[in-house]
């Protein structure tokens, strides 16, 4: 029921439109000056779906394409801006929820929230105390 919920309300292909303060959060996790550069300058579009009883999140960057695959409530290992994480997603109240713990000694704990009104997706990451939010609207 949670994930047919999830797929009507986040499925679909989503473009960014704008973002705020990501240069600061990027700092925080230890991203360094060209990556930050580089992720601040794109533009990138996301395409969320449900794949069985998997969440598939890919982001489309003039680069390369990022992909990532969630179980609702079990914990995937990711890398992040080089980065080894734990990563759970939960899904409750009409919003997406990905807490990262660090699985090595670089990265920092770190959570996103995607949550959903009318056509626009925003994205708040939150590390240490600094917020940053990236908008997407659905194409």
């Amino acid at each position: 029921m949670a994930l047919q919920e999830l797929s009507e309300k986040f499925g679909g292909t989503w473009k960014m439109e704008s973002e705020e303060n990501i240069a600061k959060y990027l700092e925080a996790m230890g991203v360094g000056f060209l990556m930050k550069k580089m992720a601040s300058a794109m533009k990138p579009t996301m395409v969320i779906e449900v794949q069985g009883d998997e969440v598939v999140v890919t982001r489309k960057t003039p680069i390369k394409d990022l992909h990532s695959r969630h179980k609702l409530g079990e914990e995937t290992d990711i890398v992040e801006h080089d980065r080894k994480y734990k990563s759970t997603m939960s899904f409750s109240d009409g919003k997406i929820k990905i807490s990262n713990v660090p699985a090595d000694d670089k990265g920092k704990p770190n959570t996103l929230i995607r949550e959903v009104s009318e056509d626009k997706l925003v994205q708040t990451y939150t590390v240490d105390d600094i917020i940053a939010t990236v908008s997407f609207r659905k194409i």
